[in-house]
């Protein structure tokens, strides 16, 4: 299975020319801002803020990181506007400085140790699946729920894992290195594959009849 990133999408930090720096610098929102602009914050904000504080444990420095980057979200705002998908662009921006200040934060034992216990999570689940289906002596597949998790790609299964794990699609998207409506269209196909695999009517009609049915 294909390593995922454990910091999300966006330059790396280590390799950027202003590592030593701040990722996004503190510097006030600029006036006369545009309405799309402003509308785009009471859109996303609140969603922001909730994904920082989620991965950092901290409201303050979630507060912050946000900030900087709904200021950098604003100076930039005509070319992100040219670009083929703002929202997008924004989530790269979100994720960079996210990423960066987790890298920041490698002191804080406490982050990194959470960050490494959910991947390892992931990992040893992942393991314990099943490599083939289990086939009963009538040569029947059996549709346990370790069977149809094994029938999950890589990505479907960790979204479902870290969903059922209460995670939110923000921090899904961030953890696995994607986009929130990547993580939300992945989550759709693998609870319709679990719900077909493992519905009781599905089951039903794989068994063969009883007697008393083969009659009528």
């Amino acid at each position: 299975m294909n390593e995922e990133p454990l910091f999300a999408i966006g330059p790396d930090p280590a390799r950027d020319p202003d590592a030593g720096q701040s990722a996004t610098p503190a510097v006030d929102l600029p006036v006369d801002l545009p309405i799309d602009y402003e509308a785009f914050v009471l859109t996303y904000r609140g969603r922001y803020l909730r994904l920082a504080e989620e991965i950092l444990g901290d409201p303050a420095a979630a507060e912050k990181v946000v900030h900087q980057v709904l200021v950098q979200i604003a100076i930039h705002w005509p070319q992100l506007l040219a670009g083929p998908d703002v929202v997008v662009n924004a989530w790269g921006l979100l994720c960079h400085a996210l990423r960066f200040e987790v890298r920041r934060r490698e002191s804080d034992p406490e982050l990194i140790a959470r960050l490494e216990r959910l991947r390892a999570m992931l990992a040893q689940m992942r393991a314990a699946l099943p490599d083939a289906y289990t086939v009963d002596d009538d040569g029947r597949v059996q549709t346990g729920i370790f069977e149809q998790l094994g029938r999950l790609t890589p990505r479907q299964f960790d979204i479902v894992i870290l969903r059922a794990a209460k995670r939110s699609t923000y921090f899904i998207a961030w953890f696995l290195g994607t986009h929130p409506s990547t993580v939300d269209r992945n989550l759709k196909r693998a609870l319709a594959q679990l719900e077909e695999g493992l519905h009781p009517l599905h089951v039903l009609k794989s068994a063969r009849p009883t007697r008393r049915g083969a009659r009528r």
